[in-house]
């Protein structure tokens, strides 16, 4: 094991989030072609409407942000060269609690909070590569805690691989244990509601 420097400049946030908000846009100006002929977009949630503010303000950067996204798959693959898989977290921290991320927070909250979440997997999204998440552990108050995998163009073998060997060599952890232990989840049951988010 050896690290690896992230393979993309340091616009990638920023640029992956006028992408982001481009959709939102898309979504907006385009709901009923898009998604339903009854979509109203003045009943979308606050996340969507603040990223679509972000767009009209940021449009003119777009060129360049996509540019910059679209070669990330060329970094990314020359990043990976000698490289057979890379190991990240899948989220940034552990489960929030309830409300953490609720659509009704004020929208710069909310997306200051959603981009350190999930800050691990926009490398996956823009550069095409294959990624794989696995649970990998739970925390003392039994949180999941997961891990990706991610492969060189076209190493989704490699991936599975990984996935099958980890399980059989430490199985899954289960929040279907009793007594605070971990073990597998016995076949048939109905998988009870957990109120975490988790």
């Amino acid at each position: 094991m050896e690290p690896m420097a992230v393979p993309v400049p340091s616009s990638f946030p920023e640029d992956f989030a006028l992408y982001w908000a481009m959709l939102a846009f898309g979504v907006r100006a385009r709901g009923r072609t898009l998604l339903a002929p009854d979509f109203d977009k003045h009943r979308v949630d606050g996340l969507t409407l603040g990223l679509d503010r972000r767009f009209r303000a940021n449009f003119w950067r777009l060129p360049a942000a996509l540019w910059r996204l679209r070669h990330s798959r060329v970094t990314y693959a020359r990043a990976m060269a000698g490289f057979d898989a890379v190991l990240t977290p899948v989220l940034g921290h552990v489960t929030p609690p309830l409300g953490y991320l609720a659509p009704t927070l004020p929208f710069d909250t909310l997306f200051e909070r959603l981009t350190r979440y999930v800050g691990f997997t926009p490398l996956a999204n823009a550069t095409g590569a294959p990624a794989i998440a696995l649970p990998a552990s739970l925390t003392d108050d039994r949180l999941p805690v997961a891990i990706q995998f991610m492969a060189p163009h076209g190493g989704e073998r490699t991936l599975l691989e990984l996935a099958y060997a980890l399980e059989a060599d430490v199985p899954w952890p289960s929040l279907w244990a009793t007594g605070g232990e971990t073990g597998h989840r016995s076949p048939g049951r109905a998988e009870p509601a957990h109120g975490d988010g988790g």
